[in-house]
C-alpha cells in the first residue's frame, strides 16, 4: 500500500509538471498534424494559428518540415527524460485513462446541470467531419489548440491582468483574479464556436461555458496534458 501511494504521488506530481505535461500532450498534436496532412488541411482548428501561419508563409513543405522537427525533438527529448526519470510511457497510458474518466464525468454531469443540453448539443453543437480520420483530427485539434489558447495562454494572461489592474494585489486577489479569469475565458471559449456558420443556441453556449470551467479546473489541478486529453477524448466520444 505504501509503495502504491508513493507511485500515485509521483504520477500526480510528474504529470502536473508544466514541462512534462507539455511532452505528454505531444502525441495529440502529432495525431492532429498527421490528420491534417492526410485530409488535405481541411480540418484545421480555429485556434490553430501556428499551422495557418506556417502554410501562409512556408507552404505545405514548411508544415511538413515543422512536423519532422517536432518528431526529431521528441525522439531526442523523451529518452533523456526517461533516463532522468521525468517521463514514463506507463504514465502516458494512465493519462489517457484519466482523461477518459474526466470526459465521461463531463458528459453526464453537465447534461444533468442543464436539462436537455446534451441532446441539443450533440445534435447541433459539436459537428464536423465525415470520416473517422476527419473526426479524430478535429477532436485532436480542438483538444490541443483550444486548451493551449484558452487555458495555457489566455487564462494565465487574464489572471495576471486582473490581479495587477483590477484587484491590485489586495488580500485574496490571487483567487479572485484566477476565478474571474476562468469565468471570462470559459465564456470566450464558448462564444468562439459561433464565429463560423453554427447558429447560436443558449443550450450549446451554456454547455460549452460549463465545459470551459471544467477544463480550466482540470488544467489548474492536473496540468495541460490532462486538459488536452480530456478535451480531445470528450470530442471523440461525441463525434464518433
Amino acid at each position: 500500500m505504501k509503495k502504491f501511494k508513493q507511485r500515485a504521488a509521483h504520477y500526480l506530481k510528474n504529470t502536473s509538471d508544466r514541462f512534462n505535461s507539455a511532452v505528454y500532450a505531444i502525441p495529440v498534436l502529432l495525431l492532429y498534424n498527421v490528420g491534417l496532412i492526410l485530409t488535405g488541411n481541411t480540418t484545421i482548428n480555429g485556434a490553430d494559428f501556428l499551422t495557418v501561419a506556417l502554410l501562409a508563409h512556408f507552404g505545405y513543405q514548411g508544415f511538413l518540415i515543422f512536423n519532422l522537427v517536432l518528431l526529431a525533438a521528441s525522439a531526442v527529448l523523451v529518452p533523456i527524460m526517461i533516463k532522468k526519470k521525468k517521463f514514463s510511457f506507463s504514465y502516458a497510458w494512465i493519462v489517457c485513462i484519466e482523461g477518459l474518466a474526466y470526459s465521461l464525468l463531463m458528459m453526464f454531469s453537465i447534461s444533468f446541470i442543464i436539462e436537455e443540453a446534451e441532446k441539443r448539443f450533440l445534435s447541433a453543437g459539436l459537428t464536423g467531419g465525415t470520416t473517422i480520420l476527419e473526426k479524430l483530427t478535429i477532436s485532436a485539434g480542438a483538444g490541443f489548440w483550444e486548451e493551449a489558447l484558452f487555458r495555457a495562454a489566455l487564462l494565465a494572461l487574464l489572471a495576471w491582468l486582473f490581479n495587477r489592474f483590477v484587484f491590485k494585489k489586495k488580500a485574496a486577489a490571487g483567487w479572485l483574479s484566477y476565478s474571474l479569469a476562468i469565468i471570462v475565458t470559459s465564456l470566450l471559449f464558448s462564444g468562439a464556436h459561433y464565429l463560423g456558420s453554427e447558429p447560436f443556441s443558449i443550450y450549446s453556449f451554456s454547455f460549452r461555458a460549463i465545459a470551459g470551467v471544467m477544463f480550466s479546473i482540470i488544467f489548474t489541478l492536473r496540468g495541460f496534458a490532462l486538459a488536452v486529453y480530456t478535451h480531445a477524448i470528450y470530442d471523440i466520444l461525441v463525434l464518433i
